[in-house]
């Protein structure tokens, strides 16, 4: 092999892996639409979204609600499974009429060790009555209980990955796995909530939503 076949042999090698390491930085977000001051946020969940371990004003949907300075509507049911929000998320739609979900179930499911897959099933049916009424969702990722490394199951990210979502991935897992955040086992304290609430804010407004 001459210098020049060496020269363009390498050339090649190093674009390759130039490409190879561009894919390996992790999952590209979506953008999200621009939200005006008068915009309204719905926060759908369970306990998480409805604060338990808290005070209501210390919620997650409160604090970010003065954060972001935009609406957000709590509406978060305590130990509500997918199945149920499936049934309760068309009224609340039709009721708040909001400009952008946050959407945050799951957890329920799998403490009462239901399949992963229904859970999936479930969520993306939701997925697709937000998406069909042209709102924007932020998809959060819920944590499998666990005494040691706390982790959202994959269903959370082939969701986002399917639907081109925003997904927080790991805010959740990240405040349940400090005890200094918790006020029990799978619920955060006030502190805790704040901390999601400002990783949400963050992340909203890296996708353009402010």
């Amino acid at each position: 092999m001459g210098w020049s076949q060496g020269k363009a042999w390498s050339v090649w090698v190093w674009m390759l892996l130039v490409v190879l390491m561009s894919g390996c930085g992790g999952r590209s977000q979506p953008t999200l639409p621009w939200l005006g001051e008068d915009a309204v946020i719905l926060a759908f969940g369970d306990s998480l979204t409805y604060g338990t371990g808290a005070k209501r004003d210390q919620s997650y949907p409160a604090v970010l609600e003065r954060l972001v300075q935009r609406t957000v509507v709590n509406a978060g049911v305590p130990g509500e499974t997918t199945a149920e929000g499936r049934e309760r998320l068309p009224d609340v739609l039709n009721t708040v009429d909001p400009d952008l979900v946050l959407l945050c179930l799951g957890g329920n499911d799998m403490l009462r060790k239901g399949s992963l897959q229904t859970m999936r099933s479930h969520l993306a049916a939701m997925i697709e009555e937000i998406q069909a009424r042209g709102l924007p969702l932020v998809l959060i990722a819920v944590p499998e209980p666990a005494l040691i490394g706390l982790d959202a199951p994959p269903q959370y990210e082939s969701l986002a990955d399917e639907y081109d979502l925003v997904l927080v991935d790991d805010v959740m897992a990240d405040v349940l796995s400090q005890s200094g955040l918790r006020s029990d086992r799978i619920h955060p304290n006030a502190a805790g909530y704040r901390q999601i609430a400002e990783q949400i804010a963050a992340q909203l407004e890296q996708a353009g939503a402010w």
